[in-house]
């Protein structure tokens, strides 16, 4: 490339050679063509370095590292990316064709905001496909939306100063996107693009779904503790929009999610261990209906 790209997207991937080729056929579709595409392989043991080989088109790079869990790969994308913005792209989701132009109409409007941008996302499931909440800064702060909301990674731009500053934390592989939206959003301004133009394709092999139907102690540690971790090394920011009790409030109804899942799945371990946990948080739940 004889230029820096407007925009760099990076996708990390696991062997999912199976399905990336759509993910990368959704940025070569784009409207708008100022873009790089890396994608970084984490450790893959399938055919996802041929695959890739194929793509004939100067602005897609590969990397391969050996596996070390998506957030390792998505620095790695980072440190390695030019564009003055970056976003990013799970290996089973993809762009609608408008979806760079959004952004870059968003970024010219604003000046070259140093900011996060989201688009809107579509969930797509068995062929239909579900609009997820846009935010509106009338109803609440940044800060609020992207506690209660899902935001995902594919409909996300960020200035890369911002992305010089602070990275995916690489001890966590759970509510690791969130964890880093959100110390973003303690300093920088989060800016809605009213389209729709991210798509989250459901499937049984999402790693989303996959956590949620084997929920196991060790794993459910980590996401508590990476939760904890946001609220010690940030909540003094998050306390000039949030109290104790809310802050508190989140982790609880995370516990309770977590517990009607356990008890769904009749996983007896898992059920007891949140369960102490709930307790722990707001002993008055024993005195609620899903208790008895």
């Amino acid at each position: 490339m004889n230029h820096s790209p407007l925009i760099s997207i990076i996708i990390p991937t696991y062997n999912r050679a199976y399905m990336i080729q759509r993910a990368i056929d959704s940025v070569k579709a784009q409207t708008f063509q100022d873009w790089e595409l890396v994608i970084v392989d984490d450790g893959s043991t399938d055919n996802t370095k041929a695959l890739v080989a194929t793509v004939n088109d100067a602005r897609c790079r590969y990397v391969y590292q050996e596996n070390q869990e998506r957030c390792v790969a998505r620095n790695k994308g980072i440190s390695i990316a030019t564009g003055l913005y970056i976003g990013f792209l799970d290996s089973d989701d993809f762009f609608l064709p408008d979806h760079l132009e959004g952004f870059r109409k968003e970024i010219e409007k604003r000046n070259y905001p140093i900011a996060m941008l989201v688009t809107g996302i579509f969930v797509e499931d068995k062929g239909k496909r579900i609009e997820h909440v846009l935010y509106d800064d009338k109803t609440g702060s940044p800060l609020r939306f992207a506690w209660r909301s899902v935001i995902l990674p594919g409909a996300v731009c960020l200035h890369r100063e911002i992305l010089s500053k602070y990275k995916f934390n690489e001890k966590l592989y759970i509510w690791e996107d969130r964890h880093l939206w959100l110390r973003v959003l303690t300093e920088y301004p989060l800016i809605q693009i009213p389209q729709y133009s991210t798509v989250l394709y459901e499937h049984r092999n999402r790693s989303t779904n996959i956590f949620y139907k084997n929920l196991s102690i060790p794993a459910l540690k980590i996401y508590f503790k990476s939760m904890q971790d946001l609220i010690n090394s940030h909540g003094h920011f998050f306390r000039k929009e949030f109290t104790d009790k809310e802050l508190q409030k989140f982790v609880t109804e995370k516990y309770i999610i977590f517990l009607q899942v356990a008890v769904k799945n009749a996983q007896v371990k898992e059920s007891f261990f949140l369960l102490q946990r709930v307790l722990r948080s707001n002993p008055a739940f024993i005195l609620t209906p899903f208790f008895f």
